[in-house]
């Protein structure tokens, strides 16, 4: 379902696209109030709700959607939890002379506060819900948000890409690469675990609903397969907070969509055509093996080999 843009959405672009300035200062205010929020929920014991995962699968839509369920616990938006991360990540930022993403700041003030709930459980466990899907449309989906790192040398001087040349970018990365070195399929062990200390992979998915609850003494984690997300998220949403499911709408947003390689990336995946022994190696990783079904694997291995 898509929805007209809130007025706390509208803000956010309109902050985005502000000269520098103006979304300096916006985001030192927005940072004190959310050090407040998150500080005032640990002393009263409320819940924190986190959207976190890695790009590019619909993070802005579950952010949206959890926004608009009223849930009456604080709701944020990031893609790391760690302090050390989130403080490269701003210092790299401030050496560019780029702008500093609320995540960044985010993931540094939650990052603190998970160190000491780790020695003092919270009396409600925070709610986590994260993301994942099939990594061949998350690789096409991370390069396109960036095309000017990730092809700079086919660049036209019009800032143009020629779609012969994108699909062969493509067969070059997911051909010759090995699968189970890419950071996508080692997400969860690498920073998923290292950030929250839960092992998803103990703890079984269940591959028909596409969605699994793994309830920990600090954190209630919602897993959903992006697959599944139409109906995953209404059901596991409603079952994570106990709610009706009626309340519960996923509405589609994408506040920063940039749609000048819209119709090229859509050109990749309709035509990007891999051999059938390299789409086996991406989804006979560990990551791919615990999270899609045989059934499931199959339509994607026919999806991307033809």
């Amino acid at each position: 379902m898509s929805h007209r843009k809130t007025g706390r959405e509208l803000t956010t672009v309109l902050v985005s696209r502000a000269p520098r300035f103006v979304y300096d200062i916006a985001r030192i205010g927005q940072n004190i109030v959310d050090r407040w929020v998150i500080s005032r929920a640990v002393q009263n014991g409320t819940p924190v709700v986190l959207i976190y995962q890695y790009g590019r699968v619909a993070s802005t839509s579950l952010y949206t959607s959890l926004l608009a369920a009223n849930l009456e616990f604080p709701v944020y938006h990031v893609h790391t939890l760690s302090q050390y991360r989130a403080n490269q990540g701003i210092y790299k930022a401030k050496e560019h002379g780029r702008r500093v993403a609320r995540y960044l700041v985010l993931g540094k003030i939650v990052g603190e506060k998970i160190i000491s709930l780790r020695d003092s459980p919270p009396p409600q466990p925070w709610k986590i819900v994260t993301v994942f899907r099939d990594p061949v449309s998350v690789m096409i989906s991370l390069h396109f948000m960036n095309v000017s790192r990730y092809f700079a040398g086919s660049l036209k001087k019009n800032g143009e890409l020629d779609k012969h040349k994108a699909i062969e970018h493509f067969l070059e990365i997911l051909e010759k690469d090995d699968p189970s070195g890419w950071a996508l399929s080692n997400w969860f062990d690498d920073v998923f675990y290292n950030e929250l200390g839960v092992d998803v992979y103990k703890h079984k998915f269940d591959k028909d609903r596409g969605y699994t609850i793994i309830n920990d003494s600090i954190f209630d984690i919602l897993l959903l397969r992006f697959e599944n997300l139409e109906t995953g998220f209404n059901e596991g949403v409603a079952k994570l907070f106990n709610v009706d499911k009626q309340r519960v709408k996923l509405l589609h947003s994408h506040l920063h969509k940039d749609d000048k390689y819209a119709d090229l990336q859509n050109y990749v995946k309709n035509n990007l055509k891999l051999s059938k022994s390299s789409c086996d190696k991406i989804y006979a990783t560990k990551f791919a093996k615990h999270f899609y079904s045989d059934e499931l694997i199959s339509k994607l291995t026919k999806k991307w080999s033809g």
